[in-house]
């Protein structure tokens, strides 16, 4: 949401919050991690913002670390072997 404000020059969380039509302490709380918006403020953020609902979408968690991300390329945490099928 950070990143939107910056890139549509939104200089506060109380323009974002009049923008999308919720209340400021709202805004606030997404702002400091303290809640995480819910699909009818990501519907809110994508019509009252104009951009795409992808933006939002697509971008990794804060949970998710680069230790994450390597595992994730080395393949699966548990190594599974082939079963024979049943006749």
């Amino acid at each position: 949401m950070r990143r939107a404000m910056v890139e549509l020059k939104i200089t506060s969380g109380r323009k974002l919050a009049e923008r999308i039509e919720v209340n400021p302490a709202t805004v606030t709380r997404y702002l400091a991690g303290k809640r995480t918006p819910g699909l009818d403020i990501l519907y809110r953020l994508h019509r009252g913002l104009g951009i795409s609902s992808d933006y939002f979408l697509d971008t990794p968690s804060p949970a998710e670390t680069s230790a994450d991300r390597e595992r994730a390329r080395d393949g699966p945490l548990v190594k599974t072997e082939k079963v024979p099928a049943l006749r």
